[in-house]
């Protein structure tokens, strides 16, 4: 039996591109699409090369019947070439005003996938052809669907803990709760509730409402975090719904967190690796 790595042995996965006008593509990549410097090289020759962090990586491997389909959804016909880059964006489509503007050119988009996200197809300098995409909901709602899942075995269960936390009215608790994702798992009755349970993404919370054994208003010193698969596809699917007053913010320990308040004053962190 072959041997495998262990889980999480590659630290990282990096595209390399030859690109015949280096100056070109450095200035589009960078300074257009944003992707921040990491590192640059020079070498015998007038050999450069510029390294640009994309952010979170991921290696998408599909059969021909998948390229097909993705072909057809985003371009109307068959247009892939063997290798196809995919940039996941905070917004779609000024991700494409932008990108046009500055000499890429556009074959198709933004359209809604069926899978739930708002892609465009492009060519662009050093010869790539890219997909931006703005995901409209989340890995863990995706995977609910019919034909989506994972080939992995599911991770063994974990232990949660649920905070009980007291509210001033359960209905607009409830009704805040639902626009920012969360399900409700349970109440104590149908009409009127004074006990809730919601949870999203590992996040599980009850509410009180009424008398409790905690005097005074609700309060809370902290923030309750959940650890969705990406937090920009959180904010993408929320944002018209629920006041993101700091929107994505870039933490110097380098996650990258979306921070609410809840009508009670409750803090809430999705949080994940940058």
């Amino acid at each position: 039996m072959t041997e495998s790595l262990p889980a999480g042995a590659v630290r990282q996965l990096r595209l390399v591109v030859e690109a015949d006008d280096f100056d070109e593509a450095v200035r589009f990549y960078r300074d257009v699409l944003g992707l921040p410097e990491q590192a640059a090289f020079t070498g015998d020759g007038g050999a450069r090369v510029v390294i640009l962090d994309a952010g979170r990586a991921t290696l998408e491997l599909a059969n021909a019947a998948q390229r097909a389909l993705i072909d057809r959804v985003e371009v109307g016909r068959d247009a892939s070439p063997h290798v196809r880059v995919a940039f996941e964006v905070t917004d779609a489509q000024a991700a494409v005003d932008a990108l046009t503007a500055a000499g890429a050119s556009l074959l198709a988009g933004p359209i809604e996938t069926p899978w739930r996200s708002l892609n465009a197809r492009l060519e662009a300098p050093a010869e790539l052809q890219i997909t931006v995409f703005e995901e409209l909901e989340t890995l863990e709602r995706r995977s609910e669907r019919e034909g989506f899942g994972t080939t992995s075995p599911p991770p063994p269960s974990q232990t949660r803990a649920a905070a009980v936390l007291k509210v001033n009215s359960i209905a607009d608790t409830l009704r805040w709760y639902g626009d920012a994702g969360f399900v409700v798992r349970g109440t104590d009755r149908a009409e009127g509730p004074r006990w809730a349970e919601v949870e999203r993404d590992g996040l599980v919370l009850q509410f009180v409402e009424g008398s409790t054994p905690w005097d005074g208003a609700p309060t809370f010193t902290g923030s309750f975090y959940a650890y969705p698969s990406s937090v920009v596809a959180v904010f993408g699917e929320i944002r018209d719904r629920v006041v993101c007053p700091w929107g994505v913010e870039q933490r110097p320990w380098g996650a990258v967190e979306l921070t609410l308040r809840d009508p009670d004053g409750y803090y809430l962190t999705f949080t994940g690796e940058r």
